[in-house]
């Protein structure tokens, strides 16, 4: 055996994946019988020296491209070390490198790896030592991952590969794969294993980019997938038996995509009011960032009717004022909301004037796409500009999600893409699927690649696929809450211990004592008591239970500041939290996001035993947030009713009077006279005030006031006062007539 055979037998390995695929000729009832023979070494060896000269490399050099990574949307075993993206070649000045296959004199098949021209410095293609530079000239359209690229020049050494579709078996396959940082042939015979599967013919396993040849090394064909049907030709040259989409009809289909898309998929400008000054904003709140503005994308479903893709949380719904649509090259829309999606991370709005065009939903299903080669589009909204990079991709497989809905899966990035099919209806969008129950601030989907049909079929059947509860809301609405009327203590190990709920509640990690329960609240009509353990919550419709969980109090410590109170600078006013544990917490937000008029069970424990009991979720009185106020300019300061909240923290049975005082503005009466945030005012000029009504119509007129105060337990006495508003001094009449000379100035 010559030096030559001997290094190409050195690097033929034994494939540890899969076995390859068996004879196509065999039926589908009865597996092809593996050959009888093994193939020595010396046959490999003759098998890869034979196919040695139409094997090439593909290198392709990339780059960054506004400061963004680049990386591939195809699959491509062992060529890509760094995973999808490929940062790490360009950063180690190295090509990204993919076998190819030499099938004519200037035609090299290779694996589509679906890299975006943005992020391509050049393609070549190598053999030993020749370099050719090589641009796209077809792709497959369906079943194969697979492209054409067209030399520059021939190979001088190289010799293409002389496909015999009539060569007899046994039959074995060869791929290219890199080992010990050199390229290696892998060859092994077939194997009899057909797999088959619903609604899809039979078909055998086979790893990417092998080329199938005869014992004596006579090239048969070509697969580029992971499987072959048995019903498909896959004897003879691929440029012949396969079905190509030249690259000049995918640039001229892309540039159809993008005036498609330019009309129907745009920015939308959502604008929303200015989040309420909230003192002790809690961490575990669902809400977003409060912000003013957010540009996302939207989808012209019909001439007047917009889907904005979007995931809200309630809180911000609440806020939204305005809705903008922009169009390349159009004026911008005006829209208004209509309704927020119930299983879908969108909403949708209705356009004050009609567009132009719009996006086709496809009903067809998305199983039919798997291997077809599809337009895509992936757009960002990136600050107030939409940033559109049309290519195509490929979906791979699919996987089961939420209701057994069929999601795609592809190589790649896929939370900013749009799928189309070739007659530009969209087949799949980025949406998330949203959670009603939201047990952490963790459990919101990101976006997801979806299939249009559901979609198609939400739109259809609107009234019975939205959420009611999460609508724009007045700035008077905007905290209303839910309740039960219970204040809930959070539990750990030794309070489970105590009670016997540690099997309950994962040793204390989940469930509430109920220290307290207001009177004539949901929860004492229903007969739940200061002592029970409240565990868990059973909500209509919702497979998940709602797990009891409750933050600690942070402000066991406020009592000692009220010893020096007075000490406070007026300029720190407005820094001061509240002493009392805010009546938004993580429970009356959950139930707050049920939305009004849910029903679900509350699952509790007493005297050894659980119980349950059903219940509705219902608006709660109006908390400190919601409360009526008044502010008294004279005074600068701004009192507020005594809501349920504060009478329970402050212990001020109902009837008894009181307005708290919620602002004192720096260097006002109020301030020098002593009063401060979070006092209640019982009495004024002795008698008492009752709510921010008596106490506006005991303070208008003028003259001393003297405050009855509560701060905290202790009690005192505050005095102002306050002074007449200046008289209006009539106009002054002039002393001469018009016709008086000396009246000219």
């Amino acid at each position: 055996m010559n030096l030559a055979k001997m290094m190409i037998l050195l690097f033929s390995l034994i494939w540890f994946a899969s076995p390859l695929l068996a004879q196509s000729s065999a039926p589908a009832t009865a597996p092809a019988e593996e050959a009888d023979e093994e193939l020595t070494p010396e046959q490999t060896a003759d098998i890869a020296e034979a196919i040695q000269p139409g094997l090439v490399i593909v290198e392709y050099n990339l780059r960054y491209d506004k400061g963004e990574e680049p990386y591939v949307a195809g699959w491509l075993p062992n060529a890509n070390p760094s995973g999808q993206f490929l940062g790490e070649l360009v950063e180690q000045e190295r090509p990204l490198l993919v076998p190819g296959v030499l099938i004519s004199a200037t035609e090299v098949l290779t694996l589509d790896p679906m890299i975006h021209p943005r992020f391509l410095e050049s393609t070549k293609v190598r053999f030993g030592e020749e370099l050719l530079a090589a641009k796209p000239a077809k792709y497959a359209q369906k079943d194969q991952y697979a492209m054409i690229l067209r030399l520059a020049a021939p190979f001088q050494t190289a010799r293409p590969l002389a496909f015999d579709a009539q060569a007899e078996g046994p039959y074995f396959g060869v791929v290219m794969r890199m080992n010990n940082a050199r390229w290696s042939q892998i060859i092994k015979p077939f194997s009899p294993e057909v797999i088959t599967a619903e609604r899809y013919k039979p078909f055998f396993l086979t790893p990417p980019a092998c080329v199938f040849v005869s014992s004596d090394g006579a090239p048969v064909g070509v697969n580029a997938n992971t499987h072959i049907f048995l019903d498909a030709e896959w004897k003879g040259s691929p440029g012949k038996l396969w079905s190509f989409l030249s690259a000049e009809r995918l640039a001229e289909m892309l540039d159809t995509l993008k005036g498609r898309a330019d009309k129907g998929v745009f920015r939308v400008t959502l604008g929303f009011r200015s989040p309420k000054k909230e003192q002790n904003r809690l961490a575990f709140q669902y809400d977003e960032a409060p912000v003013t503005e957010m540009q996302v994308v939207g989808l012209g479903v019909d001439p007047k009717t917009v889907l904005v893709l979007t995931n809200l949380h309630p809180k911000t719904t609440a806020r939204l004022e305005r809705v903008r649509v922009h169009v390349p090259g159009a004026k911008s829309v005006n829209a208004s909301f209509t309704h927020t999606l119930k299983d879908y991370g969108a909403f949708v709005a209705s356009l004050e004037k009609p567009l132009s065009g719009r996006v086709v939903l496809s009903a067809e299903n998305i199983l039919d796409y798997e291997d077809c080669l599809l337009p895509a589009v992936e757009l960002r909204i990136q600050g107030e500009k939409r940033v559109a990079y049309y290519q195509h991709r490929r979906i791979g497989g699919y996987t089961l999600g939420w209701r057994s809905q069929v999601y795609p899966k592809l190589h790649g990035p896929e939370e900013n893409l749009f799928l189309f099919d070739e007659n530009g209806e969209l087949i799949a969008l980025p949406i998330a699927h949203r959670s009603k129950v939201r047990q952490d601030r963790h459990d919101e989907s990101s976006p997801r690649l979806t299939a249009a049909m559901y979609l198609r079929d939400v739109l259809a059947k609107l009234e019975d696929n939205v959420d009611v509860s999460n609508v724009p809301l007045s700035e008077a609405e905007e905290s209303r809450l839910a309740w039960l009327g219970l204040v809930l203590q959070p539990l750990n190990p030794e309070l489970a211990r105590v009670n016997k709920v540690s099997d309950l509640t994962r040793n204390g990690e989940s469930g509430a004592l109920i220290s307290y329960v207001y009177p004539d609240s949901p929860a004492a009509r229903a007969g739940l008591q200061p002592g029970d353990i409240l565990l868990r919550l059973h909500v209509e419709g919702e497979p998940r239970p709602v797990e009891i969980e409750v933050e600690r109090a942070g402000q066991s410590w406020f009592p000692m500041l009220w010893q020096k109170y007075d000490e406070i600078p007026e300029q720190l006013f407005d820094r001061i939290p509240r002493p009392w544990p805010p009546a938004e917490n993580h429970f009356t937000r959950t139930l707050t996001d049920l939305g009004f008029g849910k029903k679900f069970t509350a699952e509790y424990f007493r005297g050894g035993k659980v119980h349950k009991e059903n219940f509705t979720v219902t608006q709660s009185p109006p908390h400190y947030d919601t409360a009526e106020k008044y502010k008294s300019k004279p005074l600068g300061m701004t009192v507020r009713d005594l809501t349920y909240e504060l009478r329970q923290y402050f212990r001020r049975p109902a009837g008894e009077p009181g307005v708290i005082i919620s602002k004192v503005e720096p260097g006002s009466k109020a301030s020098v006279a002593g009063l401060r945030p979070y006092e209640i005012i019982t009495h004024v000029n002795d008698k008492p005030v009752m709510d921010v009504k008596e106490f506006k119509a005991l303070t208008k007129s003028p003259g001393e006031l003297r405050f009855e105060v509560k701060r905290w337990t202790r009690g005192r006495v505050a005095k102002t006062t306050l002074n007449a508003p200046a008289a209006t001094q009539p106009a002054s009449q002039p002393t001469t007539s018009p016709a008086d000379p000396s009246a000219s100035e």
